[in-house]
């Protein structure tokens, strides 16, 4: 059966950062090489069976109370708001890497799981829904999706700890589940920040059309992942793609379960007052040619296009995201730039922007359709050197004349493919139209990307309509300005 994302668009991100994130990922999975999975037979008959005689209980306990819902493994109190799942956990040690909190049962990740339970993935959504929680979004780097989006749920896990002595008894402990994983880059537990809850995403059959849940279907089958994991149930609230934490999180050798033995995982909403955290915002700029990006016109609205601030300032927009944040509340803003902005302009908002782009700060979405992506204005400058892509993304040189621009596409020659002996092969646009056919006929395997490379004063709406028929085709494209004398 062949799935495919309902909901994502082409995979176009520069061949540096796709190496960069799917490497370890694909080392871990034994695409590469064997995968290294714990072979030590399972013994967990304690746990399950614990969980399978809760579950007959519950059954009968509840069932013709509508305030529960019972499922395999999983009880759900809509009163009291909480998910309550029964699990194992699995022989990792505090050597192993660790990517997820919390697997179902036929995830086959044990190996770098802390906690398997007995449950259907798609219960846990079903069940955090029946609670009064409303799923929210997955990341999408592909299409410039970059944050989680959705309200935050608390998970506690709840074991006997053996005792460190030959003869003592265990010691029923309950903690945090961020504090069960270790962070050796920073030297400290797992911050203390609950996980989003995305839902997951759902994949659409191409033989029968019919929509599958994905954290039911992947290769992850994640409920609780310690990194961007786009089918997991419950994400972290940051930016953490695979490639950059893989390896760093560990078992926190402070809590010590034991392996195949009996956990219980609560899950409830970080606010059970149905408080949202999660506010969406746009951001409208306008900074007229030979202004600075601080004098610019800032009108930040509501998600019903209500003004914010009483005047449109840089000030007044800053501030009004401050106290939003001091609030608890995370801002989910859409930019939109003026075409009248110069690429100079356009370039020193988004260094600015990208300060602000954080955790503890405003968490920029995906540009409206027809713009670039904030950060498509400052790419790295090793990128200006050819030796130093990664892939052969195309050149696109442009320049503007009485309001008209055009430009040649330059597809280039390098050590493994010279063209055929032909060197650089250049193509005059000087139409939107002509971008798009020749990135639509020429582009080869390498070619994901465009620079473009463009004069300071060129100004953002020209360019935007002469490159938008092209970036359907190829969407990333980043935009270089002559490096300072």
């Amino acid at each position: 059966m062949i799935m495919t994302v309902t909901n994502s668009s082409s995979f176009s991100p520069t061949w540096l950062l796709a190496l960069c994130l799917l490497l370890p990922a694909a080392i871990a999975s034994g695409q590469f090489g064997p995968a290294t999975p714990d072979q030590t037979k399972p013994d967990d008959k304690e746990a399950a069976d614990l969980a399978a005689n809760t579950y007959k209980d519950n059954l009968a306990k509840y069932k013709d109370n509508p305030d529960f819902l019972v499922r395999p493994g999983l009880l759900a109190d809509r009163k009291d708001k909480t998910v309550r799942l029964w699990g194992r956990s699995t022989h990792l040690s505090t050597t192993d890497p660790a990517e997820f909190f919390v697997i179902p049962g036929d995830s086959g990740k044990d190996y770098e799981a802390v906690a398997v339970a007995y449950v259907k993935a798609s219960d846990v959504r079903s069940a955090l829904e029946f609670i009064g929680m409303k799923p929210g979004r997955t990341t999408n780097f592909g299409a410039n999706v970059f944050w989680p989006k959705g309200e935050r749920v608390i998970a506690w896990f709840e074991w006997n700890q053996p005792s460190e002595k030959p003869d003592g008894k265990p010691e029923p402990k309950r903690a945090r589940a961020e504090d069960i994983l270790f962070d050796i880059k920073t030297n400290r537990p797992f911050p203390q920040t609950g996980f989003i809850f995305t839902g997951s995403t759902f994949l659409k059959s191409e033989d029968d059309d019919k929509q599958i849940f994905a954290a039911d279907a992947l290769d992850a089958r994640s409920v609780i992942a310690d990194y961007n994991e786009r089918s997991s149930i419950l994400d972290v609230p940051r930016q953490a793609p695979q490639g950059a934490v893989y390896g760093s999180i560990k078992l926190n050798p402070a809590h010590r379960f034991g392996p195949e033995k009996p956990l219980q995982i609560t899950l409830e909403p970080e606010h059970k007052d149905a408080k949202l955290r999660v506010r969406d915002l746009s951001l409208d700029i306008t900074i007229p040619p030979g202004t600075a990006f601080q004098n610019g016109g800032y009108v930040l609205k509501d998600a019903q296009g209500n003004a914010l601030t009483a005047q449109p300032t840089f000030i007044n927009a800053l501030a009004e995201f401050g106290k939003l944040v001091d609030a608890g509340i995370d801002p989910y803003v859409t930019l939109s730039l003026d075409g009248n902005m110069t690429l100079a302009a356009a370039r020193n908002l988004s260094l600015f922007l990208a300060t602000i782009d954080s955790e503890k700060g405003i968490r920029i979405e995906a540009p409206r359709p027809g713009q670039l992506y904030y950060r498509n204005f400052t790419p790295l400058e090793d990128w200006r050197a050819r030796e130093k892509r990664l892939g052969r993304p195309w050149e696109l040189h442009v320049s503007e004349k009485d309001g008209h621009v055009s430009g040649t596409l330059i597809l280039p020659a390098d050590q493994i493919d010279n063209n055929q002996g032909v060197g650089d092969l250049k193509f005059p646009v000087g139409s939107p139209e002509d971008v798009a056919k020749v990135l639509q006929e020429k582009s080869d395997k390498w070619a994901h990307s465009v620079y473009i490379f463009a004069p300071p004063d060129m100004t953002v709406g020209p360019l935007l309509k002469f490159i938008t028929p092209g970036m359907k085709i190829r969407p990333a494209m980043y935009i270089f300005l002559p490096e300072p004398k």
